[in-house]
């Protein structure tokens, strides 16, 4: 009777450990061992890597790599040297790399000593059943979240497991679940870690600025630049005068001999130009000037010259529109949209316009955005209708170009629909830059900045230039 006993309590024990008996599916994710003590834990398939500070170090450093290597990619496709921010972005990049390298160096010391200490305790040791455990050895899963239902045996652990997965015992599943451990599709996994994100970690994460500040001004000054600036300093006063020829002397035919030759006077008038003042100023301080990146002073500087020689350009251009009056009334067909021929023949009637009022031919066309964007189609379809030959040059990609071979300035801030034909000689522009100048301000830990300069511009002969106009043929 005793043997039969026997018998059946080792296959009871044997149908509770065997997990296909039991239909018990154990997730490969996680194992369990018996440790030294005779504690059952459970083991990692991933061992050696669960430490969540070396991954995301590790992570962090292939992700400053990356970026060190996009810089550089991006400085070798244009061919070109680092620019200062890039300078100051890979140095940041190397100093964080520096400072995880030496952080991984001590965690892969810990993970060592951690591996050895868990392959030190392989070998399964009983523990001596505390008094109060009816002489049973006791099994439990330490774990860092708090108290844990306590295994007695792995029997128990696998009864537990097999309740919960196939007879659905909320009771099993909630002391499985002390120890990390749940079902998901009918197996027993062990609870998700958390992950480290870039959202869990928003202080560690460097935010570069990366390239030049991108500014949306155009101080070229094509207007200046076409009639080039004179000195103006040296030239005292508020204002001066520009001579001109008012009246020439008569020649003539003599009718006899001794009969008396034309007589006529020389007459010297002149043109008054006025000196105007452009400058601006703002306060900075020294933090703004120290801790900025890229430094704001070199910003500063750069935007104040721009600004000024915007201003002065579209004052300049707008004063010389002003001042010619002649216009063409060129007929054709429609005002709204002329031919190419239509500009051809205005340009050449402004021409004559021009020469009459000055006895100098043309040598320069001034043109608005939008009239540029009338002819350049026209032109380039010619040429390409005419192998190359357009009656000029034009590009969507340059201000600069021809027509009828005489250079041609697109001016950006002349009024809609403007075309002046003209003598260059016969318009000028006066400027004198001050530059800039500086005050520190130590009370206030600051500094004043200013820029600035003089110009004068006038034309001296009005007559020497006439805008194209169309008027609808009657």
């Amino acid at each position: 009777m005793f043997t039969a006993l026997l018998a059946l309590a080792v296959l009871l024990i044997i149908a509770l450990i065997t997990p296909r008996l039991l239909r018990l599916r154990v997730a490969p994710a996680a194992s369990f061992v018996i440790q030294t003590g005779g504690t059952l834990t459970r083991e990692d398939a991933n061992a050696g890597s669960g430490n969540p500070v070396l991954l995301r170090l590790e992570e962090e450093r292939q992700t400053q790599t990356e970026l060190m290597d996009g810089i550089l990619a991006e400085v070798e496709a244009e061919s070109r040297d680092l620019s200062d921010t890039e300078e100051r972005s890979l140095s940041t990049i190397r100093e964080r790399v520096i400072a995880i390298d030496k952080q991984l160096k001590q965690l892969r010391g810990i993970e060592e000593l951690r591996a050895a200490g868990q392959q030190a305790g392989q070998q399964y040791r009983p523990t001596p059943a505390p008094a109060d455990n009816g002489g049973r050895s006791a099994l439990s899963f330490p774990n860092s979240q708090g108290r844990e239902y306590e295994f007695r045996t792995a029997g128990e652990f696998l009864a537990a497991g097999w309740r919960a997965v196939n007879k659905g015992d909320e009771s099993s599943r909630d002391k499985l679940r002390s120890h990390g451990v749940d079902i998901e599709g009918g197996m027993l996994v062990r609870a998700a870690a958390p992950h480290t994100t870039t959202a869990e970690t928003p202080g560690l994460l460097p935010v570069p600025i990366v390239g030049d500040i991108m500014k949306n001004i155009d101080a070229a000054r094509p207007f200046v630049s076409s009639v080039g600036p004179k000195d103006l300093g040296g030239i005292p006063g508020t204002s001066f005068k520009r001579p001109i020829v008012t009246q020439s002397v008569t020649v003539g035919k003599q009718s006899a001999e001794k009969a008396e030759v034309e007589d006529g006077q020389f007459k010297v008038g002149s043109v008054d130009f006025a000196k105007d003042t452009y400058g601006g100023w703002t306060n900075v301080s020294r933090q703004d000037i120290d801790w900025t990146s890229p430094g704001v002073w070199d910003a500063l500087l750069t935007d104040f010259m721009e600004i000024y020689g915007l201003q002065t350009e579209n004052a300049a251009a707008d004063a010389f529109a002003t001042a010619v009056t002649q216009q063409t009334a060129t007929e054709v067909a429609d005002s709204a949209n002329p031919t190419l021929n239509d500009f051809l023949k205005a340009l050449y009637e402004a021409a004559a316009l021009a020469y009459a009022g000055s006895g100098r031919l043309p040598d320069t066309i001034w043109a608005s955005l939008d009239m540029w964007a009338q002819m350049g189609p026209l032109i380039d379809s010619l040429k390409a209708a005419n192998a190359g030959n357009g009656g000029g040059d034009s590009a969507i990609n340059s201000f600069a170009g021809n027509l009828l071979n005489v250079p041609r300035i697109v001016v950006p801030s002349l009024a809609s629909g403007t075309l002046i034909v003209g003598v260059k000689s016969r318009t000028e522009v006066y400027e004198d830059r001050i530059g800039f100048l500086t005050a520190v301000q130590p009370r206030v830990l600051g500094v004043e900045l200013a820029y600035g300069g003089y110009m004068a511009s006038g034309t001296l002969k009005p007559a020497a230039f006439a805008e194209v106009t169309f008027v609808d043929a009657a």
